[in-house]
């Protein structure tokens, strides 16, 4: 895999402008700067899966804690990968630690709290609530508001409470509500795939 095989992946990602202007905005209360390094990298945060057997990524029922371990795999390979490329090397961290939680129970390093890399946390929540809104084949999309809710609900444990906060205001601003539960941000290509959304799958 070369430069542009990377780029293609890059172009061909799920990470939509919206995610990335989010992401952004989301980084800025932080007081930090995501470069165009960081972006591509975060629009590549499930690089890895290319490493997982589809029949485990497509499966519509749970995951064996077989299955389970080897979804896992998806952010190491992904950072393996992505370490090849110097000029990526900023944003390996990214994918690394996209699953890692706010309460240190994620992976793959069990990380806690603030040494959780900011984007790594920042990509956590638009993953999450992509996932969340878009239709799997386990499951179908949850409502606007249920979403908002499990966003809510986690904070502090699954995720950081402050980028949920601000993730949330941002989100707003674009157009959607916790009031209504008609729409999905999937349907405007808002943002990107899985996470571990309580069904076995930890995508």
């Amino acid at each position: 895999m070369d430069y542009r095989n990377i780029m293609v992946a890059v172009d061909n990602s799920d990470y939509s402008v919206h995610g990335v202007g989010i992401g952004i905005e989301i980084s800025k209360a932080f007081g930090a700067t995501l470069t165009g390094t960081h972006v591509y990298a975060a629009r590549l945060h499930d690089l890895g899966k290319i490493g997982i057997n589809d029949a485990i990524l497509k499966k519509p029922g749970l995951l064996s804690p077989e299955e389970r371990k080897d979804m896992e795999r998806h952010s190491e390979i992904g950072a393996s990968i992505l370490g090849y490329f110097p000029l990526f090397s900023k944003g390996v961290a990214f994918l690394l630690h996209h699953h890692e939680r706010y309460d240190g129970e994620g992976y793959p390093d069990g990380l806690k709290g603030e040494r959780i890399p900011i984007g790594a946390r920042i990509v956590a929540v638009i993953d999450a609530f992509d996932a969340m809104t878009t239709d799997r084949p386990y499951r179908e999309a949850l409502s606007l508001k249920r979403a908002w809710d499990v966003l809510k609900d986690g904070a502090g444990g699954q995720w950081d409470p402050t980028i949920v906060r601000v993730f949330m205001e941002a989100v707003q601003v674009e157009g959607w509500s916790s009031d209504g539960d008609d729409h999905s941000p999937g349907e405007h290509g808002l943002l990107v795939p899985p996470v571990n959304d309580g069904v076995g799958h930890a995508h």
